[in-house]
């Protein structure tokens, strides 16, 4: 499950030493291929190369798998946990519709959308609301043939208000009113990974010798990665290790850019930049995951488990910003939940239950807002172009109990 948990050892978290091979079997022959062949003359790919073809080459990339989410896969999301995770911020989502004076069209936009049920839980709420659901115009961004197939399978009751889209790059720029909503999304956009030397910044990367992999240290590639650490204030220790996505950052900056009137709404797992660059990680915060097992070896088994890190919320914050967002706040997500109508959809879970099975019918939203759980390491950031952070329950705004519906509100 995709949960921060406490820290391993320092001797648990230290990188291999040596050549690492690759196991055998089902598609590894195709993705070492593809490695070797990014690799190219010089003999060698950076961290985040090896991360995009290990998620996401199109038949041999772990996102090509169809169960990788759930009791099945290797991990659990918020989504898949409990249909109301996506409920609770079904209403936020009508609320801002709401507050841009319900416009005739209302497009929300899911990046990174899975299989799909956040999505079926956000529209399955929003047809409880005639005219919301009459403007609603439904997107998902999906780069795997096979989880759109997931999704079109499980969504096939909305097929007359829903679409795709490969990359942001195909919605046109400034076009956009109404919600991009992301679900642990950019923990998976590729990262580069850095080490600070005595003498300076070194980028990781591996070189791709037949069967083996070995991580060598190379000059930064790009001269972004040291103007992001500078702008988020970090000094780093000599043999700390952390990661930086641009990948992220343009990501954001793209989203910036498509966003006319609305709100861009990331969850994921992360923090500020100074949580996630602590001295307290010094081998940074990359890990897979396999059969619900968190492995700290990235190199384990490409394409056949997760890959992931914190997110710098931070920086973030910052590309938005570049691209005219205006950043509305950073909040936990147990807060959030609560904000929006928590206790009182427990509260509905349980209703006309015997104890046991109102336990077992609460316990996974409870979970996903746990402070000890996923309410606290998850966070929310909520970026706005034409709303105020007054207008947004899920901070602490206007409560949608006070919200002047132009329909019934459960």
């Amino acid at each position: 499950m995709r949960i921060p948990r406490p820290e391993p050892s320092d001797d648990a978290r230290r990188p291999p030493s040596g050549p690492r091979r690759e196991p055998p079997g089902g598609s590894a022959p195709l993705l070492r291929r593809a490695l070797r062949e990014a690799a190219g003359e010089r003999g060698w790919i950076g961290f985040d190369t090896f991360m995009d073809l290990a998620l996401f080459h199109p038949e041999a990339g772990y996102y090509a798998r169809l169960e990788t989410v759930g009791a099945k896969g290797d991990f659990a999301t918020s989504p898949s946990l409990t249909p109301s995770f996506g409920k609770l911020f079904a209403r936020q989502i009508v609320q801002i519709w709401q507050a841009l004076d319900r416009p005739s069209r209302f497009d929300v936009i899911e990046l990174g959308p899975g299989a799909g049920q956040f999505a079926e839980s956000i529209l399955h709420e929003a047809e409880r609301h005639p005219r919301f659901f009459k403007a609603l115009r439904y997107t998902l961004m999906e780069r795997s043939a096979s989880l759109r197939e997931t999704q079109a399978a499980r969504l096939a009751r909305w097929a007359s208000r829903i679409g795709w889209a490969e990359e942001i790059a195909a919605i046109a720029p400034d076009s956009v009113d109404g919600v991009i909503i992301s679900n642990e999304f950019f923990d998976a956009l590729p990262c580069h990974r850095l080490e600070q030397k005595p003498d300076g910044l070194r980028e990781l990367a591996l070189r791709v010798t037949g069967e083996a992999f070995e991580e060598i240290r190379v000059p930064p590639s790009d001269p972004r990665l040291a103007e992001e650490i500078a702008a988020d204030g970090i000094v780093l220790r000599d043999g700390q290790r952390i990661e930086v996505s641009l990948a992220g950052v343009e990501a954001m900056e793209a989203i910036a850019s498509r966003l006319r009137r609305g709100v861009v709404i990331s969850i994921d797992y992360g923090d500020v930049a100074r949580e996630v660059y602590s001295p307290r990680r010094p081998h940074g915060t990359v890990r897979g995951y396999f059969r619900h097992m968190r492995v700290d070896d990235p190199y384990a088994r490409p394409g056949e488990q997760d890959l992931t890190y914190d997110v710098n919320f931070t920086a973030l914050a910052r590309a938005g910003e570049r691209g005219g967002l205006a950043t509305l706040g950073l909040a936990p997500q147990g807060d959030v939940l609560r904000h929006l109508g928590l206790e009182q959809e427990i509260r509905e879970l349980r209703k006309g239950k015997p104890r046991l099975e109102a336990d077992l019918a609460s316990a996974p939203l409870s979970k996903v807002a746990d402070p000890r759980s996923m309410g606290e390491g998850f966070k929310v950031l909520f970026q706005a172009k034409g709303i105020s952070r007054e207008a947004i329950a899920g901070l602490g705004g206007t409560p949608l109990k006070r919200s002047r519906w132009p329909f019934g509100w459960p």
